[in-house]
């Protein structure tokens, strides 16, 4: 298979699934897609430790994209919802900020969580933030 057909796969496969993401954000609001978007990956992060060979890794990988295919689009939604117009570009540059910083702050605090209780704590360390950003989301945010 030649790049251009597997490009023309990727597309087809990320159009279907726009379309099944707008289904769903029409049916729930916004809250419940970003909450049920921090089960998946909570979820994803749980079952990794548990993984005996790289065939099954595919399982939580698979989850953690769906968590990711839900959440993130949402969460930019939401916050092109929420910005006035003159700010929104400034609302999604300081989300990208954050976005980043938590790619650079992520490895080092799972470096942490890696030194005191080896690779599978590194995965139950970011279930639990996962657990705990679903709370601290679902519990403490305006509505």
């Amino acid at each position: 298979m030649d790049s251009t057909q597997k490009r023309y796969k990727r597309e087809v496969f990320q159009k279907t699934l726009r379309v099944q993401l707008g289904r769903l954000a029409r049916r729930f609001p916004a809250t419940s897609l970003i909450s049920a978007s921090y089960i998946f990956y909570a979820l994803a992060m749980l079952i990794v430790p548990f993984v005996s060979n790289i065939w099954l890794l595919l399982i939580p990988s698979t989850i953690f994209g769906i968590g990711l295919g839900i959440g993130f689009p949402t969460i930019q939604t939401v916050l092109a919802d929420l910005a006035p117009r003159e700010y929104l570009a400034t609302f999604i540059s300081v989300n990208g900020t954050f976005y980043g910083l938590g790619q650079t702050l992520g490895p080092l605090l799972m470096g942490y969580a890696f030194g005191f209780g080896g690779i599978s704590s590194v995965f139950y360390a970011a279930t639990g933030f996962a657990v705990l950003i679903f709370f601290v989301f679902r519990y403490c945010t305006c509505r």
